[in-house]
C-alpha cells in the first residue's frame, strides 16, 4: 500500500469524488487542499473537510500550488 503520510496532495475539482478523494488523502495522513472553480459560497459540505485539515483555494486554481 502507499504511504500517503506527509505528502502534499492537490485534489481540483470540490464535487463529490474530489471531497471524498480528500477525504481519502487526509484519512492517510497527507496534507491535501482542495481546489475549485467555484467560489466558496457555491459550494456544500464542506465542514467536515475543514475540521480536517483540509485547506481550500477557491475561485480559481492557484498555478503556484500545482
Amino acid at each position: 500500500m502507499i504511504d500517503y503520510r506527509d505528502k502534499r496532495i492537490i485534489v481540483v475539482g470540490a464535487g463529490a469524488s474530489g471531497r471524498s478523494l480528500a477525504h481519502f488523502f487526509c484519512a492517510r495522513g497527507a496534507h491535501v487542499t482542495l481546489s475549485d472553480t467555484r467560489a466558496a459560497a457555491q459550494l456544500t459540505e464542506l465542514e467536515d473537510l475543514q475540521a480536517a485539515g483540509v485547506r481550500f483555494d477557491f475561485g480559481g486554481h492557484t498555478m503556484s500550488l500545482f
